[in-house]
């Protein structure tokens, strides 16, 4: 007894001690911030920054449409109509991050911000570009914690795709009072981020339905089912019944290079089930994290129990892998009806199992970890990943699980349509798990696939509209050069690359920004009449050529979302099969 009490003494001592040193270190932290000029967490205003000065609450935006056409001729696989934005001005506003305080503001746009060089941005804050808390400072202020950085651009957005060149720009697939499904195009980011501001699904869908709230993501180069919520209360609730795996069944449609799945690697493992290791559904181990036998976490076996699924196994329709372990992946079988024949037959299936025959589509079910290799730049891998240390690999390193089924085989394109039903939500899940398996989406060209994939005639237009951009560059680069007094370009790349699709040049900021705002001039119009960016387009149309240079989007749709929230009857919501998964012309 008295062992006993002395251990449970021991381990109060050793709590309080570890409670004392947490107060200590919160109170060096509050410390800190008081000195640096930081509100307590408590009184910090957690809104959105704002710039009462340059608002953007009242925004006049013009947008026209422009056939995706060049010569006449219409790419394939692009859509027929280009949404574009006219130039307008914009206040980007942040509150001062912890890293900023006590550096100056010419120090910190020129280091944290890179879209112009350093002589730009000292005269922004000697103009008035670029305020702190909406009044002009020297370029050697030193920021501190309650600051509000502004700056005023005029804010040139790229060219989104869509299906017509009246309103509705998106298809409505379903609404009630609580939430709207729609069916987005490629190249429409759900909501505004980077360079696209007015062209995002959100504000495009606000004139009509009001502020709308996101319950997931989906790509901008992903087209398909997008649901939304009408009030922040709903986001959280269908958000939370989307992220649990067993609430939502999430299908997509792809089509891939190749005979899938004739080229996945040779070290891919095949999984069977075991009485003491079921399939690792989710791609998690069932025993993951648990000890061995002798408690120790640190050996082989320990580690091992650690790391996440990696493997393969096949299983019917209805996800019974019983009698399926000896297929092997050269005799997976194929589909000959179309999605929606298929779709039909698979929810007779899900609700009448004991339907089911030998003869069923089989679902190819990977298991593969993925992880963010660079946050910045969104860059996400796949694999094993053994080089990793344990400690990392805990850290950085996510399990996924993706089923596929085969719709599909052209052999003329030598691509293939498959069905996909992620059953976790990672960045780029499906990407990543089709490139893995040695069949990327065909035209991805981020993760395996060609860009021009079966598409030679988008490819020849994508070439003359480059052409085109060089020759408005080089022209552009050449007045630039006479107006600072060089006699030719001293740069080894191409003229065109000193210009096209890359930050401002010096010379072409200082033949701008160095134009001094005239007596009573509104700042907008100053804004536009400096900009560097519209000198670049010389009143041409460079949005459309941008656009046709670049990908109009992959061979990834998400087709069908099924639901459950708070345990009631599941809802499903569809999108149409787009035109690349129909049968291909003979």
């Amino acid at each position: 007894m008295n062992s006993d009490k002395q251990g449970r003494g021991d381990d109060s001592a050793g709590d309080k001690k570890g409670d004392r040193r947490a107060h200590k270190k919160e109170d060096r932290k509050k410390h800190d911030r008081k000195k640096r000029g930081m509100k307590p967490r408590s009184q910090r205003n957690r809104k959105r920054p704002r710039s009462e000065k340059h608002s953007n609450d009242n925004l006049v935006i013009d947008c026209s449409y422009v056939p995706l056409k060049l010569d006449g001729e219409k790419a394939p696989t692009a859509p027929d109509w280009l949404r574009v934005v006219k130039p307008y001005p914009y206040t980007f506003a942040s509150h001062a991050k912890a890293r900023w305080l006590g550096r100056t503001i010419l120090d910190i746009y020129t280091t944290e911000f890179g879209s112009y060089p350093a002589s730009y941005y000292e005269t922004a804050i000697a103009q008035g570009r670029i305020l702190v808390s909406d009044r002009k400072v020297d370029a050697s202020y030193k920021i501190v914690g309650s600051d509000v950085l502004s700056h005023t651009v005029h804010r040139h957005e790229p060219g989104v795709a869509v299906a017509t060149d009246q309103s509705p720009y998106v298809v409505v697939k379903a609404e009630t009072d609580l939430i709207l499904a729609v069916d987005k195009p490629s190249t429409l980011p759900v909501h505004p981020c980077g360079g696209y501001n007015e062209n995002s699904l959100m504000n495009l869908l606000e004139p009509a339905y009001g502020k709308l709230f996101t319950i997931h993501r989906l790509d901008r180069l992903t087209s398909g089912l997008v649901v939304l919520a009408k009030s922040s209360e709903q986001a959280k609730i269908w958000g939370k019944a989307i992220q649990e795996r067993d609430a939502c069944e999430k299908l997509y449609l792809a089509r891939v290079r190749g005979r899938f799945p004739r080229n996945c690697p040779t070290s891919l493992t095949k999984l069977t089930t075991k009485a003491n290791a079921p399939l690792p559904v989710y791609g998690e181990w069932s025993h993951k994290k648990a000890k061995c036998a002798n408690g120790s976490t640190d050996d082989e076996e320990a580690i091992s129990r650690e790391r996440n699924a990696y493997g393969y196994w096949v299983s019917n329709a209805t996800g019974n892998p019983a009698g399926y372990e000896d297929i092997s992946l050269d005799s997976f079988s194929e589909s000959e009806h179309p999605v929606d024949e298929w779709l039909q037959y698979l929810k007779i299936l899900q609700e009448k199992p004991l339907h089911t025959t030998e003869s069923d589509l089989q679902w190819l079910h990977l298991a593969c970890p993925v992880r963010i290799e660079q946050q910045k730049n969104g860059v996400c891998v796949s694999g094993t990943f053994d080089a990793l240390e344990s400690s990392l690999y805990l850290k950085t390193v996510k399990p996924a699980q993706t089923a596929f089924a085969v719709i599909r085989y052209d052999e003329e394109t030598d691509s293939t349509v498959v069905l996909c039903r992620p059953g976790t939500g990672r960045t780029h899940q499906i990407r990543l798990a089709l490139q893995h398996l040695g069949h990327p989406i065909a035209n991805d060209p981020n993760y395996g696939g060609s860009m021009w994939c079966a598409n030679k005639k988008g490819e020849i237009i994508c070439g003359k509209a480059q052409t085109l951009l060089d020759a408005m560059d080089k022209t552009n680069t050449e007045e630039i050069e006479r107006a600072n007094g060089v006699e030719k370009s001293t740069d080894e790349k191409p003229l065109s690359l000193i210009i096209s699709d890359v930050p401002a040049t010096s010379g072409e900021v200082e033949r701008m920004v160095d134009l001094d705002r005239q007596e009573e001039e509104p700042f907008d119009q100053f804004i536009h009449r400096t900009c560097v960016w519209c000198a670049r387009c010389r009143g041409k149309d460079r949005t459309r050529l941008e656009f046709l240079v670049r990908s109009s989007g992959i061979w990834l749709h998400a087709l069908q979302y099924t639901i459950c929230v708070d345990g009631r009857e599941p809802i499903s919501f569809r999108t149409d099969p787009p035109k690349w998964s129909l049968p291909f012309p003979s």
